[in-house]
């Protein structure tokens, strides 16, 4: 193991505490930069923003020099999500999703959409990307 990559186990957690930490940013780090290669200045879309890979994809696309615009359903989770570094919240209960990415883009689309969830915003999602943008999900073991 790489000595950058070995972080002291706080002593107040258990060892599954302790190794549970990490596991969000490991996975968003290997979708965002291993998969998608984000670059920066690319728009990155992010669905279920409050969940800890939500909140964990900010923080990698903020570190990459993307701008994150964070899906939340409920307007009460909109300023959390501003203070933790998204660059724009649509809320989806409210707003036109597919417009509302349209309009933060110029127009243009989302560079990446890293969508967790799957469901009811998938088609909307797919309209909000850019031409030759990437739509990237998460597997779930079964």
């Amino acid at each position: 193991m790489p000595v950058g990559s070995i972080v002291k186990q706080p002593a107040s957690l258990s060892l599954v505490e302790g190794a549970s930490i990490w596991m969000m940013f490991v996975t968003v780090y290997g979708a965002l930069v291993g998969e998608a290669n984000v670059q920066a200045g690319q728009t990155v879309v992010i669905p279920a923003a409050s969940s800890s890979i939500g909140l964990a994809s900010i923080q990698v696309a903020n570190m990459l020099g993307a701008v994150p615009i964070a899906l939340t359903r409920t307007r009460e989770k909109k300023q959390r999500l501003l203070d933790a570094g998204a660059a724009h919240v649509v809320v989806t209960d409210e707003e036109d999703l597919t417009a509302e990415i349209l309009r933060l883009t110029g127009g243009k689309g989302a560079s990446l959409v890293f969508e967790p969830v799957g469901g009811p915003n998938f088609a909307k999602l797919l309209k909000g990307l850019a031409p030759g943008g990437t739509i990237l999900g998460l597997r779930r073991a079964q």
